[in-house]
Protein backbone atom coordinates (compact mmCIF):
# COMPACT_ATOMS: atom_id res chain seq x y z
CA UNK A 1 0.00 0.00 0.00
CA UNK A 2 2.67 2.23 1.18
CA UNK A 3 4.73 1.56 -2.15
CA UNK A 4 1.63 2.49 -4.15
CA UNK A 5 0.86 5.72 -2.78
CA UNK A 6 4.71 6.26 -3.17
CA UNK A 7 4.71 5.53 -7.05
CA UNK A 8 1.98 7.77 -7.09
CA UNK A 9 3.48 10.95 -5.36
CA UNK A 10 6.85 9.98 -7.62
CA UNK A 11 4.84 10.41 -10.86
CA UNK A 12 2.97 13.71 -10.25
CA UNK A 13 6.09 15.27 -8.95
CA UNK A 14 8.07 13.98 -11.82
CA UNK A 15 4.62 15.92 -14.33
CA UNK A 16 4.96 18.70 -11.98
CA UNK A 17 8.88 19.13 -12.82
CA UNK A 18 8.10 18.70 -16.12
CA UNK A 19 5.27 21.67 -16.92
CA UNK A 20 7.68 23.71 -14.24
CA UNK A 21 10.88 23.46 -16.89
CA UNK A 22 8.08 23.57 -19.75
CA UNK A 23 7.29 27.41 -18.10
CA UNK A 24 10.96 28.71 -17.68
CA UNK A 25 11.58 27.26 -21.11
CA UNK A 26 8.91 29.43 -22.88
CA UNK A 27 8.13 31.88 -20.15
CA UNK A 28 8.81 35.36 -23.15
CA UNK A 29 6.48 33.42 -25.26
CA UNK A 30 4.01 33.05 -22.85
CA UNK A 31 4.65 36.81 -21.87
CA UNK A 32 4.36 38.02 -25.46
CA UNK A 33 1.16 35.97 -25.98
CA UNK A 34 -0.84 37.36 -23.33
CA UNK A 35 1.01 40.92 -23.75
CA UNK A 36 -0.92 40.86 -27.28
CA UNK A 37 -4.18 39.57 -26.24
CA UNK A 38 -4.17 42.19 -24.06
CA UNK A 39 -2.89 45.04 -26.62
CA UNK A 40 -5.65 43.89 -29.17
CA UNK A 41 -8.64 43.50 -26.37
CA UNK A 42 -7.59 47.48 -25.57
CA UNK A 43 -7.51 48.60 -29.30
CA UNK A 44 -10.42 46.63 -30.73
CA UNK A 45 -12.35 45.02 -27.76
CA UNK A 46 -15.97 46.21 -27.70
CA UNK A 47 -18.31 45.98 -24.32
CA UNK A 48 -21.52 45.94 -25.88
CA UNK A 49 -22.43 41.79 -26.41
CA UNK A 50 -22.72 40.77 -30.03
CA UNK A 51 -26.44 41.14 -30.32
CA UNK A 52 -26.28 44.58 -28.49
CA UNK A 53 -24.41 45.52 -31.44
CA UNK A 54 -26.46 44.22 -34.54
CA UNK A 55 -29.57 45.95 -32.68
CA UNK A 56 -27.77 49.11 -32.80
CA UNK A 57 -26.72 48.95 -36.54
CA UNK A 58 -30.57 48.04 -38.16
CA UNK A 59 -31.83 50.95 -35.91
CA UNK A 60 -29.04 53.34 -37.38
CA UNK A 61 -30.27 51.85 -41.07
CA UNK A 62 -34.00 52.13 -40.26
CA UNK A 63 -33.03 56.07 -39.68
CA UNK A 64 -31.13 56.08 -42.54
CA UNK A 65 -33.83 54.96 -44.18
CA UNK A 66 -36.42 57.36 -42.94
CA UNK A 67 -34.19 60.07 -43.42
CA UNK A 68 -33.88 59.33 -47.10
CA UNK A 69 -37.79 59.26 -47.63
CA UNK A 70 -37.91 62.60 -46.07
CA UNK A 71 -35.69 64.14 -48.42
CA UNK A 72 -37.27 62.85 -51.39
CA UNK A 73 -40.38 63.92 -50.04
CA UNK A 74 -39.42 67.24 -49.40
CA UNK A 75 -40.14 69.04 -52.50
CA UNK A 76 -43.87 67.10 -52.48
CA UNK A 77 -44.73 68.15 -49.16
CA UNK A 78 -43.47 71.70 -49.56
CA UNK A 79 -45.04 71.97 -53.04
CA UNK A 80 -49.18 71.28 -51.04
CA UNK A 81 -47.59 74.00 -48.59
CA UNK A 82 -46.75 76.78 -50.77
CA UNK A 83 -49.82 75.91 -53.34
CA UNK A 84 -52.08 76.61 -50.60
CA UNK A 85 -50.37 79.70 -49.97
CA UNK A 86 -52.13 81.68 -53.81
CA UNK A 87 -50.19 83.02 -56.58
CA UNK A 88 -47.01 84.98 -56.63
CA UNK A 89 -46.52 88.40 -56.57
CA UNK A 90 -44.12 89.66 -59.22
CA UNK A 91 -41.46 90.80 -56.29
CA UNK A 92 -41.86 87.80 -54.75
CA UNK A 93 -41.04 85.69 -57.82
CA UNK A 94 -38.24 87.83 -58.60
CA UNK A 95 -37.00 87.26 -55.14
CA UNK A 96 -37.00 83.53 -55.60
CA UNK A 97 -35.61 83.82 -59.26
CA UNK A 98 -32.67 85.37 -57.51
CA UNK A 99 -32.73 83.24 -54.48
CA UNK A 100 -32.22 80.27 -57.08
CA UNK A 101 -29.78 81.66 -59.22
CA UNK A 102 -27.39 82.20 -55.67
CA UNK A 103 -28.04 78.64 -54.20
CA UNK A 104 -27.33 77.04 -57.80
CA UNK A 105 -23.56 78.79 -58.33
CA UNK A 106 -23.51 78.25 -54.70
CA UNK A 107 -23.57 74.60 -54.81
CA UNK A 108 -26.18 74.97 -52.38
CA UNK A 109 -28.92 72.47 -54.50
CA UNK A 110 -31.29 71.66 -51.93
CA UNK A 111 -31.90 75.67 -51.34
CA UNK A 112 -32.46 75.64 -55.35
CA UNK A 113 -35.36 73.19 -55.33
CA UNK A 114 -36.44 74.98 -52.40
CA UNK A 115 -36.52 78.13 -54.52
CA UNK A 116 -37.92 75.74 -57.43
CA UNK A 117 -40.97 74.71 -55.89
CA UNK A 118 -42.28 78.37 -54.27
CA UNK A 119 -41.69 79.46 -58.09
CA UNK A 120 -44.37 76.63 -58.77
CA UNK A 121 -46.99 79.28 -58.07
CA UNK A 122 -45.85 81.55 -60.19
CA UNK A 123 -48.58 82.45 -63.07
CA UNK A 124 -45.77 83.25 -65.39
CA UNK A 125 -42.94 81.31 -66.78
CA UNK A 126 -40.24 81.92 -63.89
CA UNK A 127 -37.04 83.80 -64.94
CA UNK A 128 -34.82 80.35 -64.59
CA UNK A 129 -32.76 78.00 -66.41
CA UNK A 130 -34.55 74.90 -66.25
CA UNK A 131 -31.46 72.88 -66.53
CA UNK A 132 -30.05 74.48 -63.65
CA UNK A 133 -32.98 72.78 -61.59
CA UNK A 134 -32.64 69.30 -63.07
CA UNK A 135 -28.74 69.75 -62.42
CA UNK A 136 -29.99 70.06 -58.82
CA UNK A 137 -32.15 67.29 -58.69
CA UNK A 138 -29.61 65.00 -60.34
CA UNK A 139 -27.40 66.37 -57.52
CA UNK A 140 -29.58 65.48 -54.89
CA UNK A 141 -30.03 62.19 -56.29
CA UNK A 142 -33.62 62.46 -56.58
CA UNK A 143 -35.21 59.11 -58.67
CA UNK A 144 -35.66 59.72 -62.33
CA UNK A 145 -39.37 59.48 -61.01
CA UNK A 146 -39.54 62.50 -59.36
CA UNK A 147 -37.34 64.27 -62.02
CA UNK A 148 -40.33 63.58 -64.36
CA UNK A 149 -42.93 64.62 -62.58
CA UNK A 150 -41.27 67.87 -61.58
CA UNK A 151 -40.95 68.87 -65.29
CA UNK A 152 -44.27 67.93 -66.09
CA UNK A 153 -45.88 69.84 -63.91
CA UNK A 154 -43.80 72.67 -64.61
CA UNK A 155 -44.97 72.03 -68.58
CA UNK A 156 -48.21 71.63 -67.73
CA UNK A 157 -47.86 74.96 -65.65
CA UNK A 158 -46.68 76.89 -68.76
CA UNK A 159 -47.15 75.29 -71.53
CA UNK A 160 -46.36 78.25 -73.82
CA UNK A 161 -42.81 78.13 -72.47
CA UNK A 162 -42.35 74.44 -73.39
CA UNK A 163 -43.17 74.76 -77.05
CA UNK A 164 -40.81 77.30 -77.17
CA UNK A 165 -37.75 76.62 -79.30
CA UNK A 166 -34.76 75.22 -77.05
CA UNK A 167 -36.74 75.18 -74.05
CA UNK A 168 -37.28 71.20 -74.28
CA UNK A 169 -33.57 70.81 -75.19
CA UNK A 170 -32.45 72.70 -72.38
CA UNK A 171 -34.52 70.32 -70.34
CA UNK A 172 -32.91 67.19 -71.49
CA UNK A 173 -29.73 68.75 -72.00
CA UNK A 174 -28.42 67.79 -68.18
CA UNK A 175 -29.58 64.17 -68.70
CA UNK A 176 -27.81 63.59 -71.88
CA UNK A 177 -24.71 64.14 -70.38
CA UNK A 178 -24.81 61.43 -68.23
CA UNK A 179 -25.71 60.03 -70.31
CA UNK A 180 -29.43 58.42 -69.62
CA UNK A 181 -31.65 57.92 -72.25
CA UNK A 182 -33.98 56.07 -70.86
CA UNK A 183 -34.86 59.13 -68.33
CA UNK A 184 -34.43 61.64 -71.20
CA UNK A 185 -37.07 59.73 -73.31
CA UNK A 186 -39.36 59.90 -70.50
CA UNK A 187 -38.97 63.37 -70.42
CA UNK A 188 -39.61 63.76 -73.72
CA UNK A 189 -42.50 61.44 -73.42
CA UNK A 190 -44.25 64.33 -70.15
CA UNK A 191 -43.84 67.42 -72.63
CA UNK A 192 -45.54 66.78 -75.27
CA UNK A 193 -48.37 64.53 -73.03
CA UNK A 194 -48.27 68.08 -70.42
CA UNK A 195 -47.75 70.52 -73.57
CA UNK A 196 -47.89 69.25 -77.05
CA UNK A 197 -44.22 70.11 -76.97
CA UNK A 198 -42.45 68.03 -79.71
CA UNK A 199 -38.80 67.48 -79.88
CA UNK A 200 -37.37 70.34 -82.67
CA UNK A 201 -33.66 70.60 -83.99
CA UNK A 202 -32.00 71.60 -81.25
CA UNK A 203 -33.70 68.45 -79.01
CA UNK A 204 -32.46 66.33 -82.02
CA UNK A 205 -29.43 67.65 -82.20
CA UNK A 206 -29.01 66.57 -77.98
CA UNK A 207 -30.45 63.08 -78.43
CA UNK A 208 -28.08 62.33 -81.43
CA UNK A 209 -24.64 63.37 -79.16
CA UNK A 210 -26.32 61.61 -76.47
CA UNK A 211 -26.80 58.08 -78.59
CA UNK A 212 -23.47 58.28 -80.05
CA UNK A 213 -21.75 58.94 -76.73
CA UNK A 214 -23.49 55.73 -75.72
CA UNK A 215 -22.14 54.30 -79.16
CA UNK A 216 -25.94 53.12 -79.68
CA UNK A 217 -25.34 53.87 -83.66
CA UNK A 218 -28.72 51.95 -84.02
CA UNK A 219 -30.87 54.49 -82.14
CA UNK A 220 -28.62 57.31 -83.94
CA UNK A 221 -29.77 56.34 -87.43
CA UNK A 222 -33.55 55.71 -85.70
CA UNK A 223 -33.40 59.65 -85.07
CA UNK A 224 -32.01 60.86 -88.21
CA UNK A 225 -34.72 59.11 -89.79
CA UNK A 226 -37.32 60.58 -87.77
CA UNK A 227 -35.98 64.14 -88.25
CA UNK A 228 -36.25 63.37 -92.12
CA UNK A 229 -40.13 61.77 -92.02
CA UNK A 230 -40.74 65.21 -89.92
CA UNK A 231 -39.37 67.29 -92.00
CA UNK A 232 -36.86 68.99 -88.93
CA UNK A 233 -33.13 70.31 -90.38
CA UNK A 234 -30.35 69.09 -88.55
CA UNK A 235 -28.07 71.56 -86.77
CA UNK A 236 -24.22 71.90 -87.60
CA UNK A 237 -23.62 69.74 -84.87
CA UNK A 238 -26.01 67.41 -85.55
CA UNK A 239 -24.86 66.81 -88.82
CA UNK A 240 -21.68 66.13 -87.40
CA UNK A 241 -22.37 63.35 -85.26
CA UNK A 242 -24.30 62.01 -88.65
CA UNK A 243 -20.87 62.01 -90.71
CA UNK A 244 -19.60 60.44 -87.44
CA UNK A 245 -21.89 57.90 -86.70
CA UNK A 246 -21.68 57.00 -90.38
CA UNK A 247 -17.91 56.66 -90.22
CA UNK A 248 -18.20 54.62 -87.62
CA UNK A 249 -20.30 52.29 -88.90
CA UNK A 250 -18.83 51.70 -92.45
CA UNK A 251 -21.58 53.85 -94.44
CA UNK A 252 -19.45 55.71 -97.00
CA UNK A 253 -22.94 56.81 -98.85
CA UNK A 254 -24.65 58.07 -95.58
CA UNK A 255 -21.24 59.59 -94.84
CA UNK A 256 -21.09 61.45 -97.74
CA UNK A 257 -24.39 62.41 -97.87
CA UNK A 258 -24.16 64.25 -94.60
CA UNK A 259 -20.80 65.62 -95.89
CA UNK A 260 -22.29 67.30 -99.13
CA UNK A 261 -24.88 69.28 -96.39
CA UNK A 262 -21.78 70.64 -94.29
CA UNK A 263 -19.46 72.19 -97.24
CA UNK A 264 -20.08 75.70 -95.53
CA UNK A 265 -18.14 73.76 -93.08
CA UNK A 266 -15.63 71.87 -94.49
CA UNK A 267 -14.99 74.22 -96.94
CA UNK A 268 -12.98 77.58 -96.38
CA UNK A 269 -10.76 80.11 -97.39
CA UNK A 270 -9.08 79.88 -93.45
CA UNK A 271 -5.44 78.89 -94.14
CA UNK A 272 -5.95 77.21 -90.99
CA UNK A 273 -8.61 75.55 -90.73
CA UNK A 274 -9.95 73.60 -87.16
CA UNK A 275 -8.80 70.25 -86.51
CA UNK A 276 -11.97 68.39 -86.19
CA UNK A 277 -13.04 68.87 -89.71
CA UNK A 278 -9.25 67.38 -90.97
CA UNK A 279 -10.06 64.66 -88.72
CA UNK A 280 -13.20 63.98 -90.75
CA UNK A 281 -12.02 64.50 -94.01
CA UNK A 282 -8.96 62.32 -93.01
CA UNK A 283 -11.47 59.16 -91.94
CA UNK A 284 -13.65 60.11 -95.23
CA UNK A 285 -10.62 59.06 -97.23
CA UNK A 286 -9.60 55.89 -95.57
CA UNK A 287 -13.02 54.73 -95.98
CA UNK A 288 -13.01 55.70 -99.45
CA UNK A 289 -9.89 54.26 -99.90
CA UNK A 290 -11.24 50.65 -98.13
CA UNK A 291 -14.17 50.84 -100.22
CA UNK A 292 -12.09 51.55 -103.35
CA UNK A 293 -14.06 54.67 -103.98
CA UNK A 294 -11.87 57.31 -104.04
CA UNK A 295 -13.00 58.80 -106.99
CA UNK A 296 -16.85 59.59 -105.89
CA UNK A 297 -15.14 61.01 -102.39
CA UNK A 298 -12.65 63.28 -105.00
CA UNK A 299 -16.08 64.51 -107.36
CA UNK A 300 -17.50 65.37 -103.57
CA UNK A 301 -14.97 67.20 -102.39
CA UNK A 302 -14.43 68.98 -105.89
CA UNK A 303 -18.14 69.98 -106.04
CA UNK A 304 -17.79 71.50 -102.49
CA UNK A 305 -14.83 73.60 -103.40
CA UNK A 306 -16.18 74.64 -106.70
CA UNK A 307 -16.71 78.25 -107.16
CA UNK A 308 -16.28 79.42 -103.66
CA UNK A 309 -12.49 80.03 -103.81
CA UNK A 310 -12.47 77.48 -100.94
CA UNK A 311 -11.04 74.17 -100.38
CA UNK A 312 -11.65 70.93 -98.27
CA UNK A 313 -8.64 70.76 -95.66
CA UNK A 314 -6.09 68.05 -96.66
CA UNK A 315 -3.45 67.41 -94.16
CA UNK A 316 -0.33 65.85 -95.40
CA UNK A 317 -0.98 62.31 -93.84
CA UNK A 318 -4.62 62.62 -96.04
CA UNK A 319 -2.83 63.68 -99.07
CA UNK A 320 -0.19 60.45 -98.63
CA UNK A 321 -3.40 58.32 -98.56
CA UNK A 322 -4.67 59.33 -101.34
CA UNK A 323 -1.80 58.78 -103.53
CA UNK A 324 -1.06 55.91 -102.04
CA UNK A 325 -4.46 54.82 -103.21
CA UNK A 326 -3.85 55.77 -107.07
CA UNK A 327 -0.45 54.08 -107.42
CA UNK A 328 -2.04 50.74 -105.85
CA UNK A 329 -4.75 51.01 -108.60
CA UNK A 330 -2.30 52.76 -110.91
CA UNK A 331 -4.75 55.17 -112.16
CA UNK A 332 -2.94 57.90 -113.55
CA UNK A 333 -6.27 59.57 -114.25
CA UNK A 334 -7.11 59.71 -110.72
CA UNK A 335 -3.93 60.56 -109.65
CA UNK A 336 -4.13 63.95 -111.34
CA UNK A 337 -7.27 65.21 -110.04
CA UNK A 338 -5.93 64.19 -106.68
CA UNK A 339 -2.77 66.45 -107.10
CA UNK A 340 -5.36 69.55 -107.96
CA UNK A 341 -7.12 68.68 -104.97
CA UNK A 342 -4.03 68.83 -103.16
CA UNK A 343 -2.39 71.93 -104.74
CA UNK A 344 -5.67 73.83 -104.14
CA UNK A 345 -5.28 73.24 -100.14
CA UNK A 346 -1.79 73.30 -99.39
CA UNK A 347 2.18 73.25 -100.69
CA UNK A 348 2.99 69.69 -101.09
CA UNK A 349 5.61 68.45 -98.83
CA UNK A 350 9.17 66.50 -99.43
CA UNK A 351 6.89 63.25 -99.10
CA UNK A 352 4.20 63.88 -101.17
CA UNK A 353 6.04 65.03 -104.13
CA UNK A 354 8.22 61.73 -103.91
CA UNK A 355 4.80 59.90 -103.87
CA UNK A 356 3.71 62.63 -107.18
CA UNK A 357 7.38 61.52 -108.68
CA UNK A 358 6.33 58.33 -108.02
CA UNK A 359 2.48 58.28 -109.39
CA UNK A 360 4.09 60.53 -112.96
CA UNK A 361 5.57 57.02 -113.88
CA UNK A 362 1.82 56.12 -114.33
CA UNK A 363 1.38 57.99 -117.50
CA UNK A 364 3.15 57.33 -121.07
CA UNK A 365 6.58 58.75 -121.80
CA UNK A 366 6.24 61.96 -123.37
CA UNK A 367 3.81 62.67 -120.22
CA UNK A 368 5.81 61.11 -117.36
CA UNK A 369 8.93 62.80 -119.33
CA UNK A 370 7.00 66.40 -119.02
CA UNK A 371 5.24 65.52 -115.68
CA UNK A 372 9.10 64.65 -114.14
CA UNK A 373 10.59 67.87 -115.64
CA UNK A 374 7.97 69.98 -113.80
CA UNK A 375 8.47 68.40 -110.33
CA UNK A 376 12.45 68.73 -111.06
CA UNK A 377 11.57 72.25 -111.63
CA UNK A 378 9.44 72.91 -108.81
CA UNK A 379 11.59 71.10 -105.83
CA UNK A 380 14.57 72.98 -107.19
CA UNK A 381 13.71 76.62 -107.29
CA UNK A 382 12.36 75.56 -103.55
CA UNK A 383 16.22 76.06 -102.76
CA UNK A 384 16.48 73.46 -101.00
CA UNK A 385 18.30 69.81 -101.39
CA UNK A 386 16.79 67.22 -102.89
CA UNK A 387 15.93 64.43 -100.35
CA UNK A 388 16.45 60.83 -101.08
CA UNK A 389 12.93 59.61 -100.75
CA UNK A 390 12.12 62.28 -104.01
CA UNK A 391 15.66 61.59 -105.75
CA UNK A 392 15.16 57.33 -105.74
CA UNK A 393 11.22 58.47 -106.80
CA UNK A 394 11.97 60.22 -109.57
CA UNK A 395 14.65 57.94 -111.30
CA UNK A 396 12.39 55.23 -111.03
CA UNK A 397 10.19 56.61 -114.31
CA UNK A 398 13.54 56.89 -115.93
CA UNK A 399 14.37 53.57 -115.90
CA UNK A 400 10.69 52.44 -117.44
CA UNK A 401 10.47 55.40 -120.03
CA UNK A 402 13.33 56.31 -122.46
CA UNK A 403 12.07 59.70 -122.94
CA UNK A 404 12.77 60.39 -119.06
CA UNK A 405 16.56 59.23 -119.24
CA UNK A 406 17.47 62.79 -119.57
CA UNK A 407 15.55 64.06 -116.14
CA UNK A 408 18.34 61.85 -114.73
CA UNK A 409 21.47 63.85 -115.65
CA UNK A 410 19.34 66.46 -112.91
CA UNK A 411 19.87 64.07 -110.43
CA UNK A 412 21.95 63.58 -107.92
CA UNK A 413 22.22 59.82 -109.01
CA UNK A 414 24.01 60.79 -112.43
CA UNK A 415 22.77 59.11 -115.43
CA UNK A 416 21.18 56.24 -115.93
CA UNK A 417 22.53 52.64 -116.46
CA UNK A 418 22.83 52.30 -120.52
Amino acid sequence: MNSAKGDHDFVQSCVLDELWSFFLATRAELALFFAAVVAYLLLFGNAAPKGERQRRGAKARQLKVVADDADNDDDSDLWTAETSEGALSAAERKRLEQSFDAAFAAGDHRQALRCWAGLRRSDVPPAISVAKAVKSMLRMKKDGNIVVRELKGHFQRHPSACRAPGALAEAVEPLARRPDPELATAVIEAAEAAAGARPDEQCFEVLLSMHFSAKNLAQVQALLDETAARGVALTTKARLVAVKAALKGGNFAEACRHFAELKTLFVSSDPTPSVAPQQIVSQLVDLACGERRLGDLLALFEEAACGDNGRVPIGEEVAKAMLVECLRRKDWALSQRTERLIRAGTSPSDATFALLARCAGLADGATAAAQLEALVDEVTKRGTPLSPDFTLAALAPCAQHSGCLSLADWLPGGPPLQ
